[in-house]
């Protein structure tokens, strides 16, 4: 499995090099804009909203900010309501079977 990992891995630096070489001026505005990540926001955007759309969640919405922690305590503690809900509706099953 080690030799799996090590082959793509030394595929991938090749494949990295061979790249770089490619690269002239010409192309480097191009790039640029392609590896700035916040111009991928929309696109990340659009597909979270298709994956809550095409799932139907209904659930409540959270504002987090990792840097102030502000709505993380909320959202811990529905995670972990959710998930002993959960185990009490999963023993219950195991108990009437």
């Amino acid at each position: 499995m080690n030799n799996l990992f090590d082959s793509i891995i030394q595929k991938d630096k090749e494949l990295l090099v061979f790249l770089n070489n490619l690269g002239s001026e010409q192309w480097d505005s191009f790039w640029l804009l392609i590896t700035n990540q916040f111009n991928w926001t929309p696109l990340f955007l659009l597909i979270f909203y298709l994956v809550i759309k095409s799932f139907g969640w209904t659930g409540p919405v959270y504002s987090i900010s990792a840097i102030k922690g502000v709505g993380c305590k909320e959202l811990t503690y529905d995670i972990m309501t959710f998930i002993e809900e959960n185990k009490k509706n999963q023993n219950e099953i195991v108990i009437n079977e």
